[in-house]
């Protein structure tokens, strides 16, 4: 999804694109984005606003998210430890930001 893109759902002229599965497809996603690829978490979210109805722009936009995690396949989370003679342990440290 581009960064200044702002999704809205469109007038009642407009059909609801049905040829494309997006419910799945975003399914499959959010599964992506609570595992391993935390980074899709808010583009996922703003496309599941509209997973009743929808439209051609919504559909753009997760094929956009498609294309983006084809082109970055190799990246992900990386756990890995240090192993010395005096650590042998592996301990795991986590930061958040309450914002």
């Amino acid at each position: 999804m581009e960064t200044k893109a702002r999704l809205v759902a469109t007038t009642e002229e407009e059909e609801a694109d049905t040829r494309f599965d997006y419910r799945g497809c975003l399914g499959i996603f959010l599964y992506l984005a609570t595992c391993t690829r935390p980074a899709l978490a808010y583009s996922l979210g703003q496309l599941n606003r509209f997973v009743s109805k929808p439209y051609s722009k919504h559909v753009g936009a997760l094929k956009r998210v498609l294309r983006y995690l084809v082109g970055t396949a190799n990246y992900g989370i990386r756990y890995t430890r240090k192993i010395s003679e005096a650590t042998m342990d592996l301990t795991l440290q986590g930061y958040c930001d309450s914002d």
